[in-house]
């Protein structure tokens, strides 16, 4: 309670029968309970103040773990979508790898039956050669065989060995000639069909390439 200045209060005591000892022990003693209540609030208002700051910088702290987070994920997330574009590059160069590969193997594949094919086409050439050779071979040599006759006839006729085939003579010579006339046609036949057939390979070649 207010009690007013030391020396008024110092006569109320000594008028309540105090001595002046009993009064400057009373009066240090307030003394000392009044700075010690300043002291006190003093240290409660710098506790409140280092509580607060403390607060505030934990705060702080919390706010800079948050935002490192944040941007540790970003980074993650950012990384994640750079792992996830690499590798669909890479799997799109494994399938345009994939689809070369497979067009070099269907490209060599059809050069392969074109080549097959050609080959084909040459060897049957050369069997139908070897064949229209062989033919005009047996023609010739039917042919020779009957000039040969021919001669040989004419040779008899002259030495007059045979009378029935000098009888017969023209007749024997004509069937002679008409058949050599036929042969010959033949080989001319044949040999406009393989000149055909020649020129029939040589344009199938050219196409094929």
């Amino acid at each position: 309670a207010q009690q007013g200045p030391p020396i008024v209060v110092r006569q109320q005591q000594e008028r309540q029968g105090l001595s002046g000892g009993e009064v400057a022990l009373a009066v240090g003693l307030g003394v000392g309970l009044a700075a010690l209540g300043v002291g006190l609030a003093i240290a409660a208002a710098d506790h409140n103040e280092d509580e607060r700051r403390y607060q505030q910088e934990q705060r702080a702290r919390e706010r800079d773990q948050a935002w490192r987070e944040r941007e540790q994920m970003m980074r993650d997330r950012e990384h994640a979508k750079e792992l996830a574009w690499q590798e669909r590059e890479a799997r799109l160069e494994r399938m345009e790898a994939e689809e070369d590969r497979e067009r070099i193997r269907e490209s060599m594949e059809r050069e392969k039956e074109m080549l097959r094919l050609e080959m084909e086409k040459e060897a049957a050439y050369k069997d139908r050669e070897a064949a229209m050779r062989e033919r005009e071979l047996e023609k010739e040599v039917a042919l020779l065989e009957r000039e040969k006759l021919l001669d040989t006839i004419e040779d008899m006729e002259r030495e007059a060995e045979v009378e029935a085939i000098a009888r017969d003579r023209e007749a024997y010579i004509a069937e002679l000639e008409a058949e050599r006339a036929e042969m010959i046609a033949e080989m001319q036949a044949d040999a406009e069909e393989r000149e055909a057939q020649d020129q029939e390979i040589a344009v199938g070649a050219a196409g094929g390439r």
